[in-house]
């Protein structure tokens, strides 16, 4: 629960495919607290007929999701 670094690019050279089929939250990676999250070199694929499919997403007003060298894309 801190946005100082404690493990700079913790994930690294990464695939997340997040595939979804009915009409719940759906999401690859979520930060829901004051965090700080980041990493580094990844691509995050989000499909499928599911109504609410996100990559990345952070939900609280003081989180940090720090990406270098990466890749969010939703696939039709």
């Amino acid at each position: 629960s801190s946005t100082d670094y404690a493990t700079p690019n913790a994930i690294q050279r990464t695939t997340i495919n997040v595939v979804s089929n009915n009409t719940g939250l759906t999401r690859g990676i979520l930060v829901s607290g004051d965090n700080r999250f980041s990493v580094r070199d990844i691509v995050v694929y989000a499909s499928g007929s599911g109504s609410d499919i996100v990559g990345v997403e952070t939900t609280h007003p003081s989180a940090v999701f720090e990406v270098k060298t990466g890749t969010n894309r939703l696939m039709q």
